[in-house]
């Protein structure tokens, strides 16, 4: 594992980011964490998780502590990276595998009851340590195992207290802010991301500092999180996101062989303001589509007290505005 680390430093962070998630660490020790008690090893799984966590701090070039690595190494469908630790995962795959293959274990020897499987009554007594009465009711999918333990993690090492927080950790459970991390790195397709891109996607992800502390040009303070720039009236990234996005819209129109205008004029307003787009043929019984394209900040100060209570909350307002 450790030569195979030292070659993911050569490469661009997002292809290194996906094959340590998907072809590493983990995913190489599954047969081996199903059929052994690697949980009663705590020295060797903590010291496996430590050369996780280094290289992946070394190819994002973040710094993360210790709530941010228990985020990171959540599923992403929770808000984490997907790239688990050793130590959480290893019990709920051992229980799920020896549920999984006791019937048929005791069917080969021709037992009458359950057979007994070494570590098991072990396996259990942990589980209960950890997390009380609670066990699945279909104990064969190591998801479901997962998924109570998962929620212990949430629950205790994961206590936000301030409403930016509250309102990214929110925002990581609903299915689309998590949908680009599941994507393949290829510039044929446009989905390959540059270094500082993914470390920013990621910093901003698991609330890490992205930046030094210094001051905007419109003279407010900028702090490390870099959060101040998503709603700047000065940032220079406002006008990209919004013309990238009004793109996605065009582009994923033309594919459908809709033709689309940008910013048409003569359409009726009360704010003299022109919508983003139009097609330029009926979108349904005879009327033309337009839209308009919003770029929200979840962060901002003046939507916090929306955004730190429910998830799509600023989308859904500025949707109906």
């Amino acid at each position: 594992m450790k030569i195979m680390f030292e070659r993911l430093k050569i490469l661009n962070s997002h292809t290194a980011l996906f094959i340590l998630r998907n072809c590493l660490a983990i995913p190489k020790l599954t047969y081996l964490i199903r059929t052994s008690p690697s949980w009663k090893f705590e020295n060797f799984t903590s010291a496996f998780d430590k050369e996780i966590k280094d290289i992946l701090e070394t190819i994002l070039n973040i710094d993360l502590n210790s709530q941010q690595w228990t985020q990171a190494t959540l599923p992403i469908s929770f808000g984490g990276l997907g790239i688990r630790k050793l130590r959480d995962i290893a019990l709920p795959a051992f229980l799920s595998s020896s549920f999984g293959v006791k019937s048929h274990v005791s069917r080969i020897l021709n037992f009458q009851d359950m057979t007994f499987i070494a570590h098991f009554d072990e396996a259990v007594e942990e589980w209960k340590v950890l997390n009380g009465l609670q066990e699945p009711s279909l104990p064969t999918l190591q998801k479901n195992w997962d998924l109570i333990n998962i929620q212990r993690i949430i629950k205790e090492k994961l206590n936000f207290t301030s409403k930016t927080d509250l309102a990214r950790f929110k925002a990581l459970q609903c299915k689309e802010s998590n949908a680009w991390l599941q994507s393949i790195p290829s510039s044929n397709i446009g989905t390959f991301m540059d270094n500082n891109s993914i470390r920013i996607c990621i910093g901003l992800r698991l609330g890490c500092n992205i930046c030094s502390a210094h001051t905007c040009l419109c003279g407010s303070l900028v702090t490390p999180k870099g959060l101040h720039g998503l709603s700047c009236q000065k940032s220079v990234g406002r006008i990209p996101c919004h013309t990238e996005l009004n793109d996605i819209i065009g582009q994923t129109l033309s594919l459908l062989q809709v033709p689309t205008t940008r910013e048409p004029t003569g359409l009726s307003r009360n704010d003299g303001k022109r919508p983003d787009g139009m097609t330029l043929t009926p979108w349904f019984k005879g009327k033309y589509l337009i839209w308009d394209a919003t770029c929200v900040d979840t962060f901002a100060d003046s939507y916090l007290s929306k955004t730190s209570l429910n998830a799509r909350k600023l989308a859904d307002t500025a949707a109906k505005d």
